[in-house]
């Protein structure tokens, strides 16, 4: 018979944070093929088409990801394992 969610609820109970994030990761993991196969919808592909036309009419407002996340870690004040705090 096949665990409930509340099988595994209670079975977690006494993990660290660090292992129930290991277990969020391996169900991911888990999901992801199947979640990759999910068709776009009408509205989601509307919005891309949108975000790629207003990109090549103004490609010079377009940010390289590294410069993105390093923006946002900051404004969030957020540091990763390969950050060091700078304040």
């Amino acid at each position: 018979m096949p665990l409930t969610r509340e099988d595994i609820l209670v079975g977690i109970v006494g993990w660290s944070a660090a292992e129930k994030i290991n277990l969020v990761e391996d169900i991911w993991d888990s999901v992801l093929p199947e979640a990759c196969k999910l068709p776009v919808t009408g509205a989601q592909m509307k919005e891309y088409q949108r975000r790629l036309d207003h990109y090549r009419q103004h490609p010079e407002t377009a940010v390289e990801w590294h410069d993105f996340l390093s923006q946002l870690k900051k404004s969030r004040d957020v540091v990763g394992p390969d950050d060091q705090k700078t304040s």
